[in-house]
C-alpha cells in the first residue's frame, strides 16, 4: 500500500513508535509524557500508568449489561494506558485546537492527507494524527479512544472555536457521541 492512499489503525504502531522515541531520548513513556506535555499543560491527573494514585482514583468500566469491570495494565502503553480527566484531556484538547486556529506548530494536523469517504456533503479524512471532517467551509478536527469499555471522544470544530471531550466508562457509550455532536455543533458528523 502506496503511503497516503489509505488508513488502517494501528495499536502495536503506536506502542513501536513509542519504544523508538523512548530509545532515541533514553526516557520511559510515562516521564516523558509527564515532562513534555501532562505538566506544562497542567494535566495534574493523567498518567499511562496505572499506578497507586490512579488506583485511588478511578472509575470502573461498565459492560453492555452493567456489570463493572477495570482492566489493570501496568506496563505503560502509547496506544491504550492512558488515564486521565475530562478537564485534563480538555486542557490537552484547547492546546491543540488553539495552535491549529491560529496557525500554530500543529496546524498541519489539521490537513486532510488520506481521503476516507464522502457522506452527504461531509468529507471524512485523516490528517496526520487526528481525523478531519469537511463541509467546505468548516473542519473538525478529532480523535477517539475505545477499549471496548472506556470510550474517549473530543472534536473541535476549527472555524467555530468550539469542541467537546467525552469520556464514558461503559461499552454503551458510544451512543452518546452522535447526541452530543448534534447538541454541541447542530448536526451529526457521522464518524
Amino acid at each position: 500500500m502506496d503511503p497516503d492512499t489509505a488508513y488502517r489503525y494501528s495499536g502495536e504502531g503506536y506502542v513501536l513508535l513509542q519504544r523508538i522515541v523512548e530509545e532515541l531520548t533514553g526516557t520511559g513513556l510515562p516521564a516523558l509524557a509527564r515532562a513534555r506535555v501532562f505538566a506544562p499543560l497542567g494535566m495534574t491527573r493523567t498518567s499511562f500508568l496505572f499506578d497507586d494514585e490512579t488506583r485511588r482514583n478511578h472509575s470502573f468500566g461498565h459492560d453492555r449489561e452493567g456489570r463493572p469491570d477495570k482492566w489493570e495494565l501496568h506496563v505503560p502503553l502509547a496506544s491504550s494506558t492512558l488515564h486521565t480527566t475530562a478537564s485534563d484531556l480538555a486542557r490537552f484538547g484547547t492546546h491543540l485546537a488553539t495552535a491549529i486556529r491560529t496557525d500554530g506548530p500543529y496546524a498541519s494536523l489539521a490537513t486532510p492527507a488520506v481521503p476516507v469517504r464522502t457522506t452527504g456533503d461531509l468529507e471524512h479524512s485523516w490528517g496526520p494524527g487526528l481525523g478531519i471532517v469537511t463541509d467546505g467551509s468548516r473542519r473538525y478536527v478529532y480523535h477517539t479512544g475505545n477499549n471496548v469499555i472506556f470510550i474517549a471522544d473530543f472534536i473541535y470544530g476549527v472555524e467555530e472555536n468550539l469542541g467537546y471531550v467525552l469520556l464514558t466508562n461503559s461499552a454503551n457509550g458510544p451512543e452518546m457521541v452522535r447526541a452530543v455532536e448534534r447538541r454541541v455543533f447542530g448536526r451529526d458528523l457521522h464518524r
